[in-house]
């Protein structure tokens, strides 16, 4: 379902009139299986998260099928963008039908939000005990919740292309986004919010792109989300890793916590050096002239993807 409902109304027409969307949410709303116990796969719920993503997008007339969603401040709504001097691009498949079924099932929509808000990962990708969805492989991390939020993330992305929310007719504008924030009730709109910018900076790209487009689609940016860490923090002077990267670097890749704790200038890692990574010093205590002894580099090569380190679990 999944893919062969991308941008073919062929299919996309064929899987609503069998039942699709309920199909789809029923394995959502099912208890995931821990251990030998009853239930459904993680991998189960994230492929049917991701299927009905899918069902729940609209598709237009570009190459692609990909239509370019942006939140217009304008007009205080999500439209339609286009290149420079050009006309936006037509919709060929309408999915606010699916959107609508969605939004209505606050149960369902509630279980969405709370499956995203499992995320983002925070330790390093370890084959064998917590995989990372971008790098999770069929047959071996099909039961890790890991790789539930991503696809999750994907659904409230779409879902926020509607104007209306569920059980409303008028248009307001704000009505879909609002469902979606209010939607499980033990958390609150600040806590959603949180959420959301937590997986926009997460180290995994597929958590982190979802996120981003999410956030844009609700008229959210980074200044919206709470600082990644005190204003007052000063990273340390002249630290970079022996590949030449800096703090800032750290702070744009989300690299923390896959490389956070490689040595770097006079042997501090980007953990004790930089102020995103949870080191760095208070202002009035830096003082520039500190000596450190100098140590080892992490290897040349390595391909940086990490973010904030931390130790919690999740189990849905």
């Amino acid at each position: 379902v999944w893919i062969s409902s991308f941008n073919s109304p062929e299919n996309h027409a064929a899987f609503l009139r069998h039942g699709a969307v309920a199909i789809l949410s029923e394995v959502i709303l099912h208890p995931v299986a821990v251990k030998e116990d009853a239930g459904v796969p993680n991998y189960a719920v994230m492929w049917s998260s991701a299927a009905l993503a899918n069902l729940a997008a609209s598709y237009c007339d570009t190459e692609s099928g990909l239509c370019q969603w942006g939140y217009d401040d304008n007009v205080s709504d999500v439209v339609l963008y286009a290149e420079e001097e050009e006309k936006p691009h037509s919709v060929v498949i309408d999915a606010e039908g699916v959107r609508q079924l969605v939004l209505n099932n606050k149960k369902l929509l509630g279980r969405v939000v709370t499956l995203a808000c499992f995320g983002p990962v925070l330790e390093k990708h370890d084959d064998g005990n917590y995989p990372w969805p971008s790098r999770a492989l069929a047959g071996d991390h099909e039961n890790f919740d890991t790789i539930v939020p991503w696809a999750a993330t994907e659904l409230l992305r779409n879902l926020a292309i509607s104007s209306r929310g569920g059980n409303t007719t008028d248009d307001d504008v704000h009505a879909a986004h609002d469902s979606i924030m209010v939607a499980v009730d033990k958390y609150d709109f600040e806590y959603v919010l949180h959420c959301f910018c937590d997986l926009r900076v997460s180290p995994d790209r597929l958590e982190s792109v979802k996120a981003e487009e999410l956030m844009e689609r609700f008229g959210y940016t980074e200044h919206d989300c709470p600082p990644l860490y005190s204003e007052t923090c000063e990273d340390y002077v002249d630290w970079v890793d022996e590949e030449g990267n800096d703090c800032g670097d750290y702070e744009d890749g989300y690299w923390c916590v896959e490389f956070g704790d490689t040595a770097g200038t006079d042997e501090l890692t980007a953990e004790e050096a930089c102020c995103v990574c949870g080191g760095g010093r208070e202002g009035e205590d830096y003082d520039e002239g500190e000596d450190h002894d100098e140590g080892e580099d992490h290897d040349e090569g390595e391909d940086h993807d990490g973010g904030e380190d931390h130790d919690e679990e999740h189990e849905l």
